[in-house]
């Protein structure tokens, strides 16, 4: 399994359309169709239903699920490091008086 094997089947999951979902992330039908194969071999199970329309399984609706929370997990783990490596990070001490404050 990785990242890019469930982003093609988050966005086929999306349309249920192969070719739709092809010319909309700009790959072919048949990489799609090769992505969506590997993760059936990796979780033992088909994931979508190909007839008569394309559709998820109850499988295939557990692993959408997973791979949604994964890519927003995936999206504030990438943020947060770039955060740490692009940004100063400090203290801000602000002083006053016993008076004013």
């Amino acid at each position: 399994m990785d990242v890019t094997s469930l982003y093609y089947f988050t966005e086929l999951a999306k349309d249920l359309n192969m070719s739709r979902t092809a010319d909309r992330i700009f790959v072919s039908q048949q990489t799609i169709s090769n992505h969506i194969q590997r993760l059936e071999e990796y979780y033992g199970t088909r994931l979508f239903y190909r007839r008569p329309n394309l559709s998820l399984t109850a499988a295939g609706e557990y692993v959408l699920k997973f791979a949604n929370q994964f890519q927003m997990d995936h999206t504030n783990l990438r943020d947060l490091l770039n955060d740490i490596e692009f940004r100063e990070k400090g203290t801000l001490r602000i002083g006053g008086s016993a008076m004013r404050t």
